[in-house]
């Protein structure tokens, strides 16, 4: 998902997200994955976003992953992230 368009996958990416002309790289994600609405205004992202500590691992976990799935969207990279760091806030927001 790095170095990608935001909202380009199927699945269904609110208006703001799939207006924005996001280009995902490692500052853009930073700031969204800290306070996603404070990035894009009316994103339908159910996530307040992670604390300071958390963003360089997830942002080391995403440039693994994109190395062997460059296509995959934000969505299901952060859920993969949270599992395997053993944090339910996404899924239960």
């Amino acid at each position: 998902m790095l170095e990608r368009r935001a909202a380009t996958t199927d699945y269904p990416y609110s208006k703001a997200m799939r207006d924005s002309e996001i280009v995902w790289d490692e500052a853009t994600l930073q700031a969204f994955v800290k306070s996603p609405q404070s990035v894009v205004s009316g994103t339908r992202m159910a996530f307040g976003g992670l604390d300071d500590q958390k963003i360089d691992p997830l942002i080391d976990f995403l440039q693994s992953k994109h190395q062997t799935q460059p296509y995959a969207g934000l969505a299901d990279v952060l859920t993969a992230y949270l599992r395997v760091a053993g944090d339910r806030t996404m899924s239960q927001a």
